[in-house]
């Protein structure tokens, strides 16, 4: 059954919300759309609009066509920067997001390994990309609690430190970042015999 987390995810690409591209209007390409002309960047905005939608419902179908449209749009061939960009962190959101519904560890890998590509996109600016960092962190966050994958924890810890170091003391975004890292470290300490309090605490997704 369909629950409805405590926890919020990055918003996303072009989606408003607190966490979003400069290809959807922020600061950090001159704050224009950049469609990236391949034809493609629509069908991510369908696609993430569809994400939002599952969200709100837990409509599975809705969850797939998303994955579905994101799958076809990075099989699709040459693309731009920035819909590469959205792509593919809008597919590794929603892999989350089924991993989440199934605990299918299967998802959660690909959900990783999609974020991991993501914030490797430097024509996309570093704050854009800190929104694929901070899912990247919550997806190892919680592939740390699976056998053979403790080492995630601490690499999650480092990317909530960075993002947190690189977002602004003014940004709406920061305490819910510096939430994320105090949990991740919760963890670690729990893990470590440290801590009297039990993890089980649902991440955040900026």
């Amino acid at each position: 059954m369909f629950r409805r987390r405590q926890a919020r995810k990055s918003k996303p690409a072009s989606a408003a919300g607190q966490d979003r591209p400069a290809a959807a209007g922020e600061a950090g390409t001159g704050g224009t759309a950049d469609t990236g002309s391949d034809g493609q960047y629509e069908i991510v905005a369908a696609a993430e609009s569809m994400v939002m939608t599952y969200e709100q419902t837990g409509d599975l179908p809705e969850l797939m066509e998303a994955i579905g449209l994101f799958r076809s749009v990075l099989a699709s061939g040459r693309l731009s920067a920035v819909t590469r960009y959205a792509a593919q962190h809008g597919l590794g959101t929603a892999m989350w997001s089924l991993y989440e519904r199934t605990g299918e560890l299967a998802a959660l890998d690909e959900a990783a390994a999609l974020l991991e590509s993501a914030i490797t996109i430097t024509e996309v600016a570093e704050e854009v990309r800190l929104s694929s960092m901070t899912n990247l962190a919550g997806a190892l966050r919680l592939r740390a609690r699976q056998p053979g994958h403790a080492a995630d924890l601490q690499r999650a810890i480092d990317l909530y430190r960075a993002v947190a170091a690189a977002t602004p003391e003014r940004d709406a975004r920061r305490g819910v970042r510096l939430s994320s890292l105090a949990a991740a470290v919760h963890d670690l300490t729990a893990r470590q015999g440290t801590d009297p309090l039990a993890t089980g605490d649902r991440d955040s997704k900026a």
